[in-house]
């Protein structure tokens, strides 16, 4: 039971961080480009 509870909890976490990543890369990139325009 904790094999298989453990591979959709593993995904919606990894899922998760790799969002909270993209997320927080794309701000920067907007905060660096919107830095150099101004």
């Amino acid at each position: 039971a904790l094999g298989l509870g453990q591979g959709p909890a593993f995904i919606f976490v990894a899922s998760m961080l790799t969002g909270i990543a993209v997320a927080r890369f794309v701000r920067q990139a907007l905060a660096e480009r919107a830095a150099r325009e101004a």
